[in-house]
């Protein structure tokens, strides 16, 4: 499905520092896309002029068995033997694999791809929350650019991230067919040389089907002319989104090719369920005895079975959903860094910098958020706050950590980080309020409780505080 543009005087602006949806798939229009075609179909939009610009970091595959490249000892570029991904040693040795005819590939900028995968992230609402770098549950992403030379064909193949390609030069042609993979768990790429990426790959589209084989068809049997196959040309400008799970096969049809493609995926809701479940499980000493493959095996775990079916009963209980899914998963908390460096600060070039970053929210001077209607709250089962001293030693202990769901991650990776700016008054009256008596949901009240209004209300938004059991009232 093609939308042609006529004229971009009425255009948003395409700003890579504020990117919506709107501005990159006009005239289509960011309700329309949501509702009719993100995870279900591809459409590609037609641009009214074309792009000059042009990006090109090399991090190459592939190479002619001669000159240059035949130390790589790699396939001629048009053969039909399986790819081979290797890494240019320096630009030179990939310009001269492209000139041999092989397509580079290489990750974006790091200031390029934190604008474009988080604006992407934001505008879908991928993950908890759509923002990278901000918790093992919270949405991700990378840009890549592509460099291939006329007749190079990447095979049919799909993937499990949801992707927005952006023709920059050159023109391409691709085709399209439905699988029979909705949610796809891995890519299927079996135009890759590596059998153990085959094996990964077979395994999950069989545990998608339910059975111990995957029903996705052998890239190479799927013929071009079939009838399930759509095909169209991008040309310089054009913007395409396909879903995952979305078989398509790419050809290029210049020597002078270049564009840019936006990956973005976010935990399954099976993760996210499951991280909790874990994380609740994990807080009961029967849980976390270690199993073992004695005589008494059998009867500790159908013991434990029993109890499990009560433990999920009750996470229906007491509005548990608002325990999982708070506020900041949905959307992020007012952030100030003050010098503090935030989950959103890839500086470093770190690839895994995503992982290690945390929310900075100086509660004394920042005004927000407010207005909260008069209510009882709880401590969230989920989560813990470690105070200052309990860390390192302060003059005036002034800041709180706040880690929310443990469940997910081996080595205790929280879902939610947060460091709370608190002053010394404001401090000694949170630690106070930890040590009163569990279950009296007076300590958190809005109104005429131990605490100020502002900062029960961040402690809400990031999820450490719940609505108290069988009560109406909303915040």
């Amino acid at each position: 499905m093609a939308h042609r543009v006529v004229s971009d005087a009425d255009a948003p602006p395409l700003d890579p520092g504020n990117l919506t949806l709107d501005a990159l798939l006009h005239p289509l229009g960011k309700d329309a896309f949501l509702e009719t075609h993100f995870r279900r179909r591809a459409v590609a939009v037609a641009a009214a002029s074309s792009s000059e610009r042009l990006m090109l970091w090399v991090r190459a595959g592939g190479a002619a068995p001669s000159g240059e490249a035949r130390r790589w000892g790699l396939p001629a570029s048009r053969s039909t033997t399986a790819l081979t991904s290797v890494v240019a040693e320096d630009a030179r040795s990939a310009a001269a694999l492209h000139g041999a005819g092989h397509a580079l590939y290489c990750r974006g900028p790091p200031g390029l791809e934190a604008s474009l995968v988080d604006a992407l992230l934001g505008e879908t609402s991928l993950g908890l929350p759509p923002r990278r770098g901000a918790g093992q549950l919270a949405g991700h992403g990378e840009v890549e650019m592509f460099c291939a030379r006329e007749g190079h064909v990447t095979g049919w193949h799909y993937d499990f991230q949801e992707n927005f390609t952006v023709q920059l030069r050159g023109s391409k042609r691709w085709r399209v067919a439905r699988s029979t993979e909705t949610h796809p768990l891995r890519a299927h790429s079996l135009h890759f040389a590596d059998a153990s990426v085959a094996e990964d790959q077979r395994k999950a589209a069989g545990l998608c089907h339910g059975r111990d084989r995957g029903a996705a068809p052998s890239s190479k049997k799927r013929k071009r002319d079939a009838d399930d196959v759509d095909e169209f040309v991008l040309e310089a400008g054009d913007v395409l989104y396909f879903p995952a799970g979305l078989y398509h096969e790419v050809e290029s049809l210049d020597d002078d090719n270049v564009s840019l493609n936006v990956s973005l995926v976010a935990p399954s809701w099976a993760e996210v369920v499951t991280s909790s479940l874990r994380h609740c499980l994990s807080s009961r000493e029967a849980f976390r005895a270690r199993a073992t493959s004695g005589p008494g095996a059998a009867d500790d775990l159908r013991r434990l079975l029993g109890e499990l079916k009560q433990i999920v009963g009750q996470l229906d209980v007491d509005n548990f959903t608002g325990a999982i899914l708070p506020r900041a998963c949905k959307r992020n908390p007012v952030i100030r860094s003050d010098g503090v460096r935030t989950p959103y600060d890839d500086s470093d070039g770190d690839d895994d910098s995503d992982d290690d970053g945390e929310f900075v929210i100086d509660v004394v001077n920042d005004p927000e958020p407010g207005g909260m209607r008069p209510c009882k709250l709880d401590v969230n089962p989920l989560y813990a706050a470690t105070m200052q001293h309990e860390i390192e030693d302060a003059a005036e202990p002034s800041w709180v950590i706040i880690n929310g769901n443990y469940g997910g991650s081996e080595l205790l990776e929280p879902a939610v980080r947060a460091r709370l700016l608190l002053g010394p008054n404001l401090y000694r009256k949170f630690e106070a309020a930890l040590r009163a008596p569990a279950g009296n949901p007076e300590t958190w009240c809005v109104i005429r409780g131990k605490l100020g209004g502002k900062l029960i209300a961040h402690l809400y938004h990031l999820g450490f505080l719940v609505k108290s059991a069988g009560r109406d009232r909303t915040i």
